[in-house]
């Protein structure tokens, strides 16, 4: 990846499956008996629930969550690509069998704006407020602080991908950095859809594909959709 013109606050990636999965077996024990952990990292793990309806755990470098329709994979800690070996070698090796109906290959990042008037100035940039003041007597949204809260923009008919795949991309003020005056999150959602024959992902076939080969093409893209947003942010 990338460097990005201003150093994140907080930064993750993570890898989001929807399917059937047993939560009670993908613990930090059954990841070392299958030497996907070692035996280290499974004793150092912070498991916060094991069970038959969801597993949540940590480490270093990872959290994990698994319910019965739903895995969640994530890391804030760079070399990111781990993350992508870990979900391969849980799926593609393990539980081969476990079928999926979408995946999301996701990017969040935090960071700062110079001052809350070059935010303000990105909500107007991205939110104009001109095709309001037609009905301000209605609803004014250009006395403070009124302005833009969220953003969500879609980008599809990907290139030689099916045609429900999609790329979502929301803004909008980041409640965890900058005081609630200059933080702004970025999250991209590089959403995969099924291509198998019986309509869902299967590990040996369609899973390597997206995720092996287009983990670090997803990631990059989402780098210059958060860039971009930088740039746009530095301006007033």
């Amino acid at each position: 990846m990338g460097t990005l013109r201003i150093e994140p606050e907080i930064s993750a990636v993570s890898v989001v499956l929807i399917g059937e999965f047993n939560p009670a077996m993908l613990t930090p024990a059954w990841l070392a008996y299958h030497d996907i952990f070692n035996k280290q990292e499974a004793e150092e793990a912070d498991l916060q629930v094991a069970s038959r309806a969801v597993t949540q755990f940590s480490t270093d470098w990872l959290v994990l969550q698994a319910a019965s329709d739903r895995f969640a994979a994530e890391t804030t800690r760079s070399p990111h690509i781990r993350l992508r070996d870990l979900v391969l070698r849980i799926f593609q090796e393990k539980l081969v069998h476990a079928p999926f109906r979408a995946m999301g290959l996701n990017r969040s990042v935090h960071f700062l704006t110079p001052t809350p008037e070059h935010r303000d100035a990105l909500g107007r940039r991205l939110a104009p407020l001109d095709p309001w003041m037609e009905g301000s007597d209605i609803v004014n949204f250009s006395a403070e602080p009124s302005g833009m809260t969220s953003l969500e923009m879609r980008q599809g008919n990907l290139e030689g991908r099916p045609p429900a795949d999609q790329i979502n991309v929301r803004i909008e003020p980041s409640n965890r950095v900058g005081g609630g005056h200059l933080g702004i999150l970025v999250t991209i959602n590089d959403h995969y859809t099924p291509t198998g024959p019986s309509g869902g992902f299967g590990p040996r076939e369609d899973l390597p594909g997206p995720l092996a080969s287009g983990f670090e093409r997803s990631t990059a893209q989402a780098d210059k959709i958060v860039d971009y947003v930088m740039d746009l942010a530095k301006s007033r």
